[in-house]
C-alpha cells in the first residue's frame, strides 16, 4: 500500500513540474534571445519550533517530555541551483547548518549512563527543571519544487519566487558537536542550577529526513532523525522537530 502511495505522489509531483515547465518554456520560445539570471544563488535560513524524542514504546500522550518546554533551533546557509537551465520550477538546495535540539523531561527525570546504556531515570533531587540538549553540525540537501514569477525585459529574464508556493523534500547528514544537560532544583539555601556534561554515549553521526511547505520566505518545517540519539538506550529515542522556517 505504501509503495502505491509513493508512486501516486511521485506521479502528481512530476505532472505538476511538467505543467510549470510548459508555462515557462512559452516565454523562452517567444523570446529566444533573452538571457536568464544567475543559475545559483545563496542565502541564510532560520528555523525554530517544538521538539521531542520519539519513543515507540509509549503513546504520544504518555511521553516523558514536556511539549511546550521542548524546542529546537536551526540556522544555516543554503545554496540554491536551478535544475534546468531555462526553467526555475525545480531547484536543488544544499549547504551547512547548525541544529540545537532540546527536550524538557517530566517527573524529576534525567538522562544517565549506567555503564552499558543510557537511561531516563528518576533524580535524587526534586527538580523544577530538567533539560537535555544536543547540538549538531549538518549538511542539509533538498529538492524544491514551485512556480516563480518571470521578471522580463528586452534582454533578460529573472525568476522571482516571492510569495509563491514551494515544497521541499530532502534530508541532512552531520555530526554531534556538543551535548548539555541542565537541572534546576530547590535546597534549603534556595534554587540551585547545575550543568551536567557527563558522557551519555550520544550518537556522533546524525542523519535524517526533512520537508517544508509554504509560500515565499515562510514555510512549515519538519524533520525526523533516522539515527538514534544515543549509542545504546532502552528504549531508543529519535529526535522529531516541527516548526516554522524563514528563508532570507
Amino acid at each position: 500500500m505504501k509503495y502505491k502511495v509513493m508512486i501516486i505522489t511521485l506521479s502528481v509531483v512530476m505532472s505538476f513540474i511538467n505543467v510549470l515547465q510548459a508555462q515557462e518554456k512559452e516565454v523562452f520560445i517567444l523570446r529566444p534571445e533573452v538571457k536568464f539570471d544567475q543559475r545559483t544563488s545563496s542565502g541564510l535560513f532560520l528555523a525554530a519550533g517544538l521538539n521531542t524524542f520519539s519513543d515507540t514504546s509509549k503513546s504520544y500522550n504518555d511521553t516523558d517530555f514536556e511539549l511546550y518546554g521542548s524546542r529546537f533551533f536551526e540556522i544555516g546557509w543554503l545554496w540554491t541551483t536551478r535544475v534546468f537551465k531555462n526553467s526555475n520550477v525545480l531547484r536543488l538546495r544544499y549547504g551547512i547548518s547548525y541544529q540545537s535540539n532540546g527536550v524538557r523531561s517530566k517527573n524529576d527525570q534525567i538522562f544517565a549512563y549506567d555503564g552499558e546504556q543510557t537511561l531516563l531515570s528518576i533524580s535524587d533531587k526534586s527538580l523544577s527543571k530538567s533539560k537535555f540538549r544536543v547540538d549538531n553540525l549538518t549538511i542539509p540537501f533538498y529538492l524544491e519544487v514551485g512556480p516563480s514569477k518571470d521578471k522580463t525585459s528586452r534582454t533578460s529574464i529573472n525568476f522571482d519566487t516571492s510569495g509563491r508556493f514551494k515544497l521541499g523534500v530532502g534530508g541532512f547528514v552531520g555530526a554531534t558537536i556538543n551535548t548539555m544537560q541542565k537541572i534546576k532544583y530547590k535546597t534549603d539555601e534556595g534554587d540551585k542550577k547545575s550543568k551536567l556534561k557527563n558522557d551519555l554515549e550520544v550518537k556522533r553521526l546524525v542523519y535524517g529526513i526533512g520537508t517544508y511547505v509554504g509560500f515565499g520566505s515562510i514555510s512549515l518545517y519538519g524533520k525526523y532523525d533516522f539515527s538514534p540519539v544515543f549509542e545504546k538506550s532502552l528504549p531508543e529515542y529519535y529526535n522529531v522537530s516541527l516548526g516554522l522556517r524563514y528563508d532570507m
